[in-house]
């Protein structure tokens, strides 16, 4: 609740349109993970938390490139990628030691 008030709870009006909208913002952000599940190979798969970046990084930044922030986003998914597998070699290794 750190987007709301102490005034703006007081009514169910502005607390249901609060919740609303979260929700709504939220299936969108599923919406969009679902049609992205298709990924280029080399690129983790969308998620909600990464397109959650993705829309603030947009929204925060009026003034940079778009191309610039997609492209952040493509660099990030492609490290994410590649260290996917050393993390569950890792974890694979330290299970069979103990």
């Amino acid at each position: 609740m750190r987007s709301l008030d102490h005034y703006e709870v007081r009514q169910w009006h502005s607390w249901y349109r609060h919740i609303t909208l979260s929700l709504l913002a939220h299936v969108v952000l599923a919406v969009l993970r679902i049609q992205e599940k298709k990924t280029p190979t080399g690129l983790v798969a969308l998620s909600v938390a990464e397109l959650r970046k993705l829309l603030s990084k947009l929204l925060e930044k009026a003034g940079e490139i778009v191309e610039q922030v997609l492209h952040w986003s493509s660099w990030r998914r492609r490290h994410q990628y590649h260290a996917q597998p050393c993390h569950y070699r890792r974890r694979d290794n330290l299970m069979i030691t103990e």
